[in-house]
């Protein structure tokens, strides 16, 4: 969803629909549709099977939990639409008596052990020996923010699972179709006017900014309207938690003002000596070490605390209660960013 250009300094690319049948009433959009699925293919593995079916794109694998297939559908709506409901319901229901247990999904291992790491199938016995049916509703969504070339829209993430488990029968339940509708409030059709408009907006520390002249100007002079900002007006202009969060909310309001479509932000690590380079993980940020800020995304693979992540600054809005915010990485705020 986001176009990313690292060249040590970062530049990024900052960030209908309908198929089936669809009713409108003004804004109003119910959309429904089915999709049918193949039945299921039973592989025997060892002491364990392995089901499938023709359609699936996804798998549900989680550690000790049986490994089930999937089928995921994204449909795409303009920016500003509400998702009021979304409901999918399993037609023609079968079962299948299974003669061993399905597969279970294997705890993730280290990229760096991965050649010596010897994967063993372990059951989660809150699953495997319970009553329940795996998982436990036919489908899940999710809502997010995204790009489709430079316009920004909304993703419905649908995901289905036409296939269950009952672990305590060692039944395997299918739906032969799944009845999919969709309801949502499209936004009005206002043009958006913007107090100012570039294309372009260049960050970096003022100590940069007379050698960068060039490069805005020769930008300017191809059309591509370009505004060069100082990371320091930025700290003074903004406020956040610390320097990157800072500079993440004036891309946000750039975007919203300037109406900007790309972001190039110069500088890096002030000394390659001295100071943490993430190994410690997130938590362990300096401003004071980078021209300009980083983000540490958080990683626990026994190998380092986590990575520098310039995804950070064009994943800015996350979608909440029908409208789309900022994203601050930290939902549930722990400090430790995802």
């Amino acid at each position: 969803m986001k176009n990313i250009l690292v060249i040590f300094t970062i530049g990024l690319l900052i960030g209908s629909v309908f198929g089936a049948v669809a009713i409108a009433k003004e804004n109003k959009i119910e959309k429904f549709e089915k999709i049918k699925f193949s039945a299921p293919t039973i592989k025997k593995i060892d002491k364990y099977v392995v089901v499938n079916f023709k359609e699936a794109n996804s798998w549900m694998r989680e550690p000790g939990k049986p490994v089930l297939p999937l089928y995921v559908k994204t449909l795409e709506f303009p920016w500003g639409t509400k998702i009021v409901n979304v409901e999918c319901k399993p037609i023609k229901i079968k079962k299948i008596a299974l003669s061993s247990k399905i597969i279970s999904a294997p705890n993730p291992v280290p990229l760096a052990a991965i050649k010596t790491a010897s994967l063993k199938v372990t059951l989660d016995k809150k699953v495997y020996e319970s009553r329940a049916i795996y998982p436990d509703r036919w489908y899940t969504y999710t809502v997010g923010c995204g790009l489709d070339g430079e316009k920004r829209v909304f993703y419905l993430k649908i995901t289905t699972s036409p296939l269950r488990y009952s672990p305590s029968e060692n039944m395997l339940y299918y739906a032969e179709e799944m009845s999919v509708k969709t309801t949502c409030v499209l936004p009005d059709k206002k043009p958006t006017v913007f107090p100012g408009q570039y294309d372009l907006l260049i960050v970096a520390p003022s100590k940069f900014t007379s050698e960068l002249q060039r490069l805005v100007d020769h930008k300017n002079n191809l059309g591509i309207k370009t505004k060069l900002v100082t990371i320091e007006d930025v700290y003074s202009s903004t406020t956040g938690r610390d320097g990157a969060e800072k500079l993440k909310y004036f891309i946000k309001q750039a975007i919203e003002d300037w109406n900007i479509k790309y972001v190039l932000l110069v500088g890096g690590k002030k000394s390659l000596l001295f100071g943490d380079w993430g190994m410690a993980g997130p938590g362990h940020e300096n401003d004071r070490l980078w021209y300009i800020p980083v983000r540490y995304s958080n990683l626990d693979d026994q190998e380092e605390g986590g990575y520098v992540s310039d995804l950070y600054y064009a994943d800015i809005y996350k979608y909440e209660n029908g409208k789309a915010v900022f994203d601050d990485w930290d939902s549930n705020g722990d400090g430790v960013f995802a």
